[in-house]
């Protein structure tokens, strides 16, 4: 389980949030979300899978697409590092990815 930030931990996490690599961090964050959705309506096809749990009725409120997006961050998130972008903003999108899985 994990602990609660400390306010000094918070504080710094905040102002990571306002650097230029946030926003690389944010653009590869979208990209990922695109990707997933992309995926999964290639997998759907082009017609809805009535009832279906994987799919849903539409791409977004089915599984597969908080499960795809999920393994994208984790994918971006250890590659970012490589260049040269601290991963602050993917310390708050990879937990709303798994609530959004849990959802």
């Amino acid at each position: 389980m994990s602990r609660p930030m400390t306010a000094d931990e918070l504080r710094e996490l905040a102002d990571s949030l306002f650097t230029h690599g946030a926003f690389t961090e944010l653009g590869v964050a979208l990209a990922c979300l695109a990707l997933a959705w992309l995926l999964v309506r290639l997998l759907r096809g082009t017609q809805a899978k009535p009832a279906s749990v994987l799919f849903g009725r539409i791409v977004i409120d089915g599984v597969l697409f908080p499960v795809i997006a999920l393994l994208l961050a984790f994918v971006a998130r250890g590659l970012l590092p490589g260049w040269g972008v601290p991963p602050a903003l993917f310390k708050l999108v990879i937990p709303l990815l798994v609530s959004l899985l849990v959802i």
